[in-house]
């Protein structure tokens, strides 16, 4: 068992994790979430894998010339770029393990069992918690280096997509063209059961839930994350078609591809989240506005048409959802004030607790602390990913964080990528930029599917390159 098989394995995973993250619930219990985990732990091990078996093979093959998938000639800055990624991962995960094995207390409901640690190092105020957030990061560490390794090992030379990363794209479009579909059919018939099977213990009305997620505004996050991924794939598809004679299927394969975008950029809407509807307008601006620049030199209205189609579906959900519209418009400043009064406790959780924060996945153990009364919501999530990062980690630890972040975004200026124009990665960035802006009002990042593909993107980013 060589390379072929941790290759045929490692994409059996990701195609896994793609389905099953978002239909189980979007695995937001406790079972879901360490099944994502194991993948991402398998992932990591066949990365590993992949590692000891090329270095035996440039040790007993000295002459064999450069590795597969690395170009011929010319500066090639994927070493440095993966040495820095590296030891940038190596660090957050090690913040987190250090933060966990230094715990200053071990939680129990409404008890805690102080214990010595080092004040002046990471530490955590629910040890089991923690260790849990390690494993968590552990796992995405693993989907991230797992999949990266695997898509550049078949890099072309040409500003191609290898034939494995054309598949996962199919096969995440086409996975969330019919999680659309069902999602839509569901809210309309109006039945208040996740996917016709299960009703959550909140948020029971239809109004409040979509699809697969319990909190109607997960939903959106999740479609608002993945329907500008699929419109650059189309994008790179369209732009590569006119240097090959299609026919058949391959020749309409773009039309169904833009019927199943035009599905999942209405579900934010039909949500009745007020902040999916928010970033969809936004990252339709920004998506209309990438795709004219590309194609203004091929057809000038082309890319008009497009979004008109995706318009109009979207008009068509706003006329349906017209006055459910209405009421949440109106409900608006008194749902303000509700988040505002929310965030005055976490606040003062962040202000207490730096700069190393209170632990990883310790945010609902210790908000009970800083409710102003017992009468008040013992709140889970802190819905400001942003401010619950600050909480829990420490200004040091966001930083840390989002030190790799920074990486991956400025990976398309440098050589020995995988080669892809220039609005292909804007409109990646579009969909990650629409889940950091969901983050200063919600909880995207503590929802295990749209956390799964959000690495998944990230991953993909450190493979493009414009050169």
């Amino acid at each position: 068992m060589g390379l072929r098989f941790i290759n045929l394995a490692t994409e059996a995973l990701a195609i896994f994790a793609m389905l099953f993250g978002p239909w189980v619930f979007g695995s937001s219990e406790r079972w879901a979430i360490w099944v994502l985990n194991d993948v991402g732990f398998a992932l990591g091990g066949l990365w590993l894998w992949r590692m000891m078996l090329r270095r035996r093979r440039v040790e007993l093959l000295p002459a064999a010339g450069p590795p597969v998938g690395k170009s011929g000639g010319g500066t090639d800055s994927e070493p440095l770029v993966r040495k820095l990624l590296l030891g940038l991962t190596g660090l957050l995960l090690l913040y987190c393990l250090i933060g966990a094995v230094n715990a200053r207390a071990v939680y129990r409901l409404w008890h805690f069992t102080y214990q010595p640690c080092l004040t002046w190092l990471p530490h955590s105020y629910d040890a089991q918690r923690s260790w849990d957030f390690f494993w968590q990061y552990l796992g995405l560490a693993g989907y991230f280096w797992g999949l990266r390794d695997w898509w550049l090992e078949a890099r072309p030379r040409r500003s191609q997509l290898p034939a494995r990363l054309r598949r996962w794209f199919w096969v995440l479009i086409i996975n969330g063209t019919v999680l659309a579909a069902v999602s839509l059919m569901q809210h309309f018939t109006g039945e208040n059961k996740l996917l016709w099977l299960v009703e959550p213990q909140i948020n029971k009305t239809v109004n409040t839930q979509f699809g697969p997620y319990a909190y109607h505004a997960n939903g959106a996050q999740f479609f608002n994350l993945l329907w500008p991924v699929g419109l650059a794939f189309w994008l790179h598809l369209h732009q590569n078609a006119r240097r090959e004679q299609l026919s058949g299927w391959r020749r309409h394969r773009g039309k169904a591809l833009l019927g199943g975008l035009a599905l999942m950029a209405v579900c934010p809407l039909v949500s009745l989240s007020r902040a999916g509807a928010a970033v969809l307008l936004l990252n339709l601006i920004l998506a209309g506005i990438i795709v004219w620049q590309a194609l203004w030199k091929i057809s000038r209205w082309g890319g008009l048409r497009i979004l008109l189609v995706i318009l109009l579906f979207i008009g068509a959900g706003t006329a349906l959802e017209w006055e459910d519209w209405m009421t949440r418009f109106g409900q608006w400043q008194t749902g303000y004030v509700d988040r505002m009064n929310l965030y005055i406790p976490e606040w003062q959780m962040a202000l207490d607790n730096q700069p190393w924060g209170m632990g990883g996945g310790t945010f609902s153990s210790l908000y009970q602390f800083y409710r102003l009364g017992f009468q008040d919501d013992w709140c889970a999530q802190a819905h400001n990913d942003w401010l619950e990062a600050v909480i829990t980690l420490g200004w040091v630890g966001l930083g840390v964080a989002l030190l790799p972040f920074a990486v991956i975004l400025l990976r398309w200026r440098f050589d020995g990528g995988i080669r892809v124009r220039f609005p292909v990665i804007a409109l990646i960035w579009a969909a990650l930029g629409g889940c950091l802006v969901h983050a200063w009002v919600d909880f995207p990042f503590q929802i295990e599917s749209i956390l799964v593909l959000f690495t998944m993107l990230c991953s993909l980013l450190s493979v493009f390159s414009k050169r």
